[in-house]
């Protein structure tokens, strides 16, 4: 039976999995932006928000105090946030937004092999079942023309393109979090959020200049998207760090995944489209296997209600 604390963890955990949904389908909804424009608005936020709670907590003493090895791993961490997130937003310039999540939750796939590598956590030989799930689902979403004979455009892009920055988002957001991990008590989390927030002020304008983009207001219309977009992402983050501090990790992240259908459904409405038979049966699978996952990550760990 869930307790109240356990259930106002587990809403709060679908409400972020729902507002991650809203934001990706925002982000299509633009018609003349690029990836780093949302990007810079959804970090940009972040530091807005963040910079005065860091300095509050700072002159409280309610921070640690960072020795190099932490820098060097917030530093890191940091590179893989933003990696993660630009690649995200870059993936669903060529797929749909239901593809490009259901590729990126993947990303548990990378953090439990990861996991076991550099953290030397236990890996049970089962999880390759729902594992092998997954993989399965993400090549029904992505259907390499050489299996399904289907080579098709998707929003203007090249889907190969966009599978391979959905992958690379899916890496980055899991080497992000292996970091994160070691980071546990060196470094409180308003610490580690706002070194990529800074990171990416600088770095984004110099990757949209490298790339000749341009650096441009956008139209008023996409403004208001590209906003939307990014303030639900920030809340949707905003929810997920509530829900952990009041439910496990492992409902709370089976909640999240939620994100998966919310995204279909979704798109479904706002774009009047029905998304292929191949992009919903890949989307069961990897729900599926990443909720099997967690389960057994939750027995084998026994971990402890924090609320």
């Amino acid at each position: 039976m869930v307790n109240s604390s356990g259930l106002v963890g587990i809403l709060c955990a679908v409400t972020s999995g729902f507002l991650s949904a809203i934001g990706a389908v925002l982000y299509k909804l633009t018609t003349d932006s690029a990836a780093p424009q949302v990007c810079l608005v959804r970090y940009g936020l972040t530091f807005g928000i963040f910079l005065p709670y860091l300095t509050i907590r700072t002159v409280r003493g309610l921070t640690h105090r960072i020795n190099k090895k932490s820098a060097l791993l917030m530093l890191t961490a940091a590179i893989c946030t933003l990696v993660s997130s630009l690649t995200e937003y870059l993936a669903m310039d060529s797929l749909t937004a239901g593809d490009s999540i259901t590729i990126g939750a993947c990303s548990f796939i990378f953090t439990l092999v990861g996991g076991h590598i550099f953290l030397k956590e236990a890996f049970r030989l089962v999880s390759i079942i729902p594992v092998a799930l997954s993989v399965a689902g993400v090549v029904f979403v992505a259907r390499p023309s050489f299996i399904f004979g289907d080579d098709d455009i998707t929003f203007g892009g090249s889907r190969i393109g966009g599978i391979f920055f959905a992958i690379l988002s899916a890496i980055g957001g899991s080497a992000a979090m292996l970091q994160t991990r070691k980071l546990h008590n060196k470094a409180t989390v308003e610490q580690i959020i706002i070194v990529p927030a800074c990171m990416a002020l600088v770095v984004l304008p110099a990757y949209s200049k490298l790339r000749n983009d341009g650096w441009y207001i956008p139209c008023l219309e996409d403004m208001v998207y590209l906003c939307g977009s990014a303030s639900a992402y920030f809340a949707s983050f905003s929810f997920i760090l509530f829900a952990l501090h009041k439910e496990r990790a492992g409902p709370v992240s089976i909640c999240y995944n939620l994100n998966i259908v919310f995204v279909f459904i979704i798109e479904n409405v706002v774009f009047h489209t029905v998304p292929k038979t191949t992009s919903i049966i890949g989307a069961a699978l990897v729900f599926i296997g990443s909720c099997a996952v967690t389960k057994l990550q939750m027995r084998q760990t026994g971990v402890q209600n924090v609320g």
